[in-house]
């Protein structure tokens, strides 16, 4: 039995071109121990958190889990890196950008799976 791990990221300026990059229906075993239908978080939100990093969050896991994604570019050189947050099945989950690094684009992963 599979379970697929869906991602997904938004942006206003990037969205085009990161869609087809974090559009991926990746597949994973389930474990043995996975009983029950299960099906990815809804009722989600994200954005940017301050200048720092980026929040995620949903209003019902489904038995599923969720996490901040940010894509954030480095100050001086415009080079670009990825934060993530840990992975939530309730309240909010945060990226952090690091120093020398600004957030600019928000995304959440989500998952069929409990990854907390």
């Amino acid at each position: 039995m599979n379970a697929s791990l869906k991602r997904s990221l938004v942006a206003p300026a990037a969205g085009a071109l990161l869609a087809g990059l974090f559009s991926l229906g990746v597949a994973a075993p389930a474990s043995a121990t996975t009983a029950g239908p299960q099906a990815h978080p809804s009722g989600c939100s994200y954005g940017i958190n301050h200048r720092s990093g980026t929040y995620a969050r949903c209003d019902h896991h489904n038995g599923g889990s969720y996490r901040a994604v940010g894509q954030c570019k480095r100050d001086t050189t415009g080079a670009i890196k990825f934060a993530y947050g840990p992975w939530k099945q309730s309240g909010f989950s945060y990226s952090s950008c690091g120093a020398g690094y600004t957030p600019h684009v928000a995304g959440i992963e989500l998952s069929p799976r409990n990854n907390t």
